[in-house]
C-alpha cells in the first residue's frame, strides 16, 4: 500500500473507530498511552523508540519546540459508543504537545481518567466539555489544553469525532497558539498546523509537501520545513529545519541523516527500527532494531 493509501486508511480510522483497548472502545492515539522507557530510550510497553531528531527551539521561548511533526497537531480522539441504554457514552484520547496521551472515559459529559490495565493508576488529569470543545487540564502542572475545533462524522452507526487544540496555556501565563490551514473534503473540515506561536514573542512556521488533500494526502500531512523566527522580525529565521527523504538539513546546512524518521502527522513517530547520524560523523549515533512489538 502507498502513502496515499496508508493515509487514507488511517483518516478512515480516525472517523469510523479505534482499536479495542480493555474491552473500551477507545481510539487508537499517534503516541502510546503507556510509556516505560529503558536507558536506551526504548518504549519497554510496545518495543519501539522514538528517534531523536534534531529539535527547532529557542531559550526565550522554552516551550516553543518542534521536533516530531506528530507533536506538532495536539488533538483529542473521541468514539461514541452505541448501545448504551438512557445514557451517553464517550471514550477519549488526548494528545499533548509534549508526545505523551491521556484516555479518558465520559457518561453523560462527565470524563474519568481511565487506564489501560487494570495495574495502572490514571493520571489525575481532567477532561471537561463546554459546548462543542474539550479542555483538559494536566495534573501538576495546571496547563490547560483547550481543543476548540472539531471534526465529527457519523458511518455505520458510529460516531467519531476529533478536537484539534486552539491554545495551550501554561501556569505562569505563557500561551502557544495553533494557527491551520484547513481544507474541506466530502463536506468535513480537516486541518494541519500551519503556524505554532508563543506569547512571549516567537513563531514557528510549517510547509507541506502538497496542497490537495484529495489526490494526495500523504503530502497534504508531510512536513518539508519548519521555521522559527522572532514576531518583530519574521524574515529573517533563527533556526529551520528543512526534511527530505534522506535527511534533516538545519539553518547552516549540516545534515542529520535519519532511518525509520517520520514527517508525516498521521503516522506514528516510534518505529521499531531506525537511526539517526549526526553532520560529520560517518557511524550512527544512535541505531534500533525492534525484537518484538505488542499491540
Amino acid at each position: 500500500m502507498g502513502i496515499a493509501g496508508t493515509i487514507k486508511g488511517l483518516v478512515a480510522a480516525i472517523l469510523v473507530g479505534g482499536a479495542p483497548l480493555a474491552a473500551q472502545d477507545i481510539p487508537n492515539p499517534i503516541t502510546p498511552l503507556q510509556v516505560s522507557q529503558d536507558p536506551n530510550g526504548v518504549n519497554l510497553s510496545t518495543g519501539k523508540t522514538r528517534i531523536a531528531m534534531p529539535v527547532l527551539s529557542v531559550p526565550a521561548a522554552p516551550r516553543l519546540v518542534y521536533q516530531y511533526p506528530q507533536d506538532s497537531a495536539p488533538a483529542i480522539d473521541g468514539n461514541l459508543i452505541s448501545g448504551a441504554p438512557n445514557y451517553r457514552v464517550e471514550n477519549f484520547t488526548a494528545h499533548l504537545a509534549d508526545g505523551t496521551t491521556d484516555a479518558f472515559q465520559c457518561i453523560d459529559y462527565d470524563c474519568n481518567p481511565q487506564t489501560t490495565e487494570g495495574s495502572f493508576i490514571g493520571s489525575g488529569s481532567l477532561l471537561r466539555t463546554t459546548g462543542s470543545s474539550r479542555i483538559y487540564f494536566q495534573a501538576q502542572t495546571g496547563t490547560r489544553y483547550n481543543y476548540n475545533y472539531v471534526l465529527t462524522n457519523s458511518t455505520n452507526g458510529q460516531t467519531a469525532s476529533k478536537y484539534y487544540v486552539s491554545t495551550i496555556t501554561y501556569a505562569d501565563g505563557e500561551v502557544i497558539t495553533y494557527d491551520y490551514t484547513i481544507v474541506y473534503y466530502n463536506g468535513l473540515a480537516y486541518r494541519r498546523p500551519s503556524t505554532i506561536s508563543s506569547s512571549v514573542g516567537y513563531t514557528i512556521s510549517i510547509a507541506y509537501a502538497g496542497n490537495d488533500f484529495a489526490n494526495d494526502p500523504g503530502s497534504w500531512q508531510t512536513v518539508t520545513q519548519a521555521t522559527l523566527t522572532k514576531n518583530t522580525n519574521p524574515g529573517a529565521p533563527l533556526a529551520q529545519l528543512t526534511y527530505t527523504p534522506s535527511g534533516i538539513t538545519d539553518l547552516m546546512g549540516r545534515t542529520f541523516q535519519c532511518s525509520g524518521c517520520s514527517y508525516t502527522l498521521a503516522l506514528q513517530a516510534e518505529v521499531t527500527n531506525g537511526s539517526i547520524t549526526f553532520p560529520g560523523e560517518a557511524s550512527n549515533a544512535k541505531q534500533f532494531r525492534g525484537r518484538f512489538e505488542r499491540g
